[in-house]
């Protein structure tokens, strides 16, 4: 909070006080919560994305990094990653299923 000379409190520091408490309840909590969870299945993906590359070029790093590297730049795929919508779910859970579908091509066990 913002005091001025005389250890008051000025107008400033009370509306900035206003708009954290604002932040911190009811729907746009619920949105910033939202938004965190988009963007943790963003990062999901991009580690499925790595399983699976790692899983159809075992000798290549690189390969593996470089598609990383790639999808993770993609603006659009900040953008949806950071947005409330199902999308990050659905990158996520398409990641998934091609580690696994790499993995039975390869012939892993379960």
């Amino acid at each position: 909070m913002t005091m001025s000379i005389c250890g008051q409190l000025t107008p400033s520091a009370v509306a900035a006080a206003h708009v954290e408490d604002m932040l911190r309840q009811g729907t746009t909590l619920a949105v910033h919560m939202l938004r965190w969870l988009s963007l943790c299945f963003g990062a999901l993906s991009l580690v499925f994305t790595f399983r699976a590359a790692r899983t159809l070029v075992p000798a290549h790093f690189l390969i593996a990094l470089a598609a990383v590297t790639i999808q993770a730049f993609i603006p659009q795929f900040l953008f949806i990653s950071a947005a409330v919508s199902n999308d990050g779910l659905a990158a996520c859970m398409g990641a998934a299923i091609l580690w696994q579908a790499a993995r039975v091509a390869r012939g892993a066990q379960s």
